[in-house]
């Protein structure tokens, strides 16, 4: 299932199951929401005078995580897909500070969720300061999340919305109509089994650690833990995460497996094949367990980290960006004469899109490898695009 199609199906999924429960089944609902599914669903519990004030707060913290603080104010530094997570924090500021919400029975502290503050690095910020103050109320039982879904929305999705919506590959299409190319985008799938989204759940201890104003993130504990910008970040990791994920073992097992917090989760011969292909990376194992702690002694995946060049490769000449990622252009061409070593894999400076070169993509399609999906570059045409179907 593409990515729109799992928004889409979700949101009315999700919408369907608020619109037949309480508020407090809201709070239980959303408190490992799944970012994947998009804001839309959160948008309509901030636009409900129903909703628990606890609920409210907790959504707002948890999207000033998802769009990164230090763009939460300058919109043009939003990606695409990140306004409307936007939008839905900006009502709330509006709603909350006019005491819109009228329910306050269920406890909740940003300052002290679990042990981590949410708040410590916008003490100066213009956020109004009732969204600093914990409320009081009761604490709710939680609630069987199936990658942060619940069974109760996976059970209003019916089975055909993802037979006939799947996606078809046509690469051979893209080719025919804009002519062989070196060099393909490239990305992670979203799958489904059933009616759950198929996902590897993070459960290692993670926190945010702020130090003179900056923000990393802390995977693992104790002598293992170790400090990191971001899962996707440019420099070696400080050390081996030593993470654990959990997965459903009816699931099936993608090579390239979406995991929940930005990692890259590669199957071991995936890993092979990247060695094979010389890209430039490091690599740590990962323990596999099921939803009651046992070890999947046959789950044989790694943390991949792709320590990818960033390389000024765009013929503007040809693509006529104007440099804002919202604006539409004729599609990527990349100027060859940058890309003399022909790296396997790279990040295009300025737009930030990672590409693959087409002998390791036809390597991943011959050997069956899963979890992908591509796009040929001059089918992208800005921020609102084709899906990745080639």
């Amino acid at each position: 299932m593409n990515d729109k199609i799992f928004e889409k199906v979700y949101t009315k999924a999700y919408i369907e199951f608020f619109e037949n429960s309480t508020p407090e089944q809201w709070h239980q609902s959303v408190v490992d929401f799944n970012n994947a599914i998009g804001a839309k669903p959160l948008l309509w519990l901030a636009k409900n005078p129903e909703t628990d004030k606890a609920t409210i707060l907790m959504i707002y913290w948890y999207i000033l995580l998802i769009i990164g603080g230090s763009k939460f104010k300058d919109i043009d530094k939003l990606f695409g897909w990140q306004k409307d997570w936007k939008k839905a924090a900006d009502l709330i500021e509006k709603n909350y500070s006019a005491g819109f919400y009228k329910n306050s029975n269920i406890a909740y502290d940003p300052k002290d969720e679990n042990g981590t503050d949410w708040t410590k690095k916008f003490t100066d910020s213009d956020i109004p300061k009732e969204l600093f103050q914990a409320v009081k109320g009761k604490k709710v039982k939680e609630l069987v999340l199936h990658e942060g879904i619940p069974e109760a929305v996976l059970e209003l999705v019916p089975d055909e919305e993802f037979e006939k919506e799947k996606s078809i590959p046509r690469s051979a299409k893209s080719i025919k109509e804009f002519g062989e190319t070196e060099y393909w985008l490239y990305g992670s799938e979203f799958l489904s089994y059933k009616n759950a989204y198929v996902q590897a759940r993070l459960i290692s201890t993670t926190k945010t650690v702020t130090k003179d104003g900056i923000s990393s993130f802390s995977y693992g504990s104790g002598k293992n833990a170790i400090l990191l910008r971001s899962p996707l970040q440019e420099e070696p990791y400080a050390g081996d995460p030593k993470l654990v994920y959990e997965v459903n073992p009816k699931h099936p097992r993608p090579d390239n497996y979406k995991d929940s917090h930005g990692f890259t989760l590669y199957s071991k011969r995936l890993i092979d094949l990247m060695r094979e292909f010389k890209v430039d990376s490091e690599y740590f194992p990962v323990k596999i367990v099921d939803r009651e702690g046992n070890v999947l002694v046959d789950y044989d995946y790694y943390v991949f980290h792709p320590l990818m060049k960033t390389i000024d490769a765009l013929d503007n000449a040809k693509t006529k960006w104007s440099g804002d990622r919202y604006e539409k252009h004729n599609g990527i061409y990349l100027d060859m004469s940058k890309l003399k070593d022909r790296p396997p894999l790279f990040l295009l400076a300025d737009m930030y899109r990672p590409f693959m070169r087409n002998d390791l993509k036809e390597a991943i399609r011959k050997r069956g490898i899963a979890g992908f999906r591509f796009l040929h570059p001059i089918r992208h045409k800005g921020e609102i695009m084709t899906e990745y179907d080639d």
